[in-house]
């Protein structure tokens, strides 16, 4: 695997919290607890899988998330009406 800096130094970091993990969002005022949410693009439900590089520190192979798109994950069930 290569990043998008050119660097083919690349750590892979992977790990088992069960249902252990925390989420804060702190823009849109909201949390989660338990599982690791799924569409955050790091892992999902017991485990947290990232490759990055240590060059830059981009993770590999994520994409931006935006705002519509977290409001809509079921893990944070961000009600727009309490947002405002």
């Amino acid at each position: 695997m290569t990043c998008e800096c050119g660097s083919n130094r690349i750590a892979n970091f992977q790990a088992k919290c069960s249902d252990m993990s925390s989420t804060s969002i702190d823009h849109l005022d909201t949390r989660t607890q338990g599982y690791v949410p799924s569409g955050l693009g790091i892992g999902a439900g017991d485990y947290v899988r990232l490759d990055f590089c240590l060059d830059c520190g981009r993770i590999q192979d994520w994409e931006p998330i935006s705002d519509i798109d977290l409001r809509q994950m079921d893990e944070f069930a961000i009600d727009e009406d309490e947002e405002e």
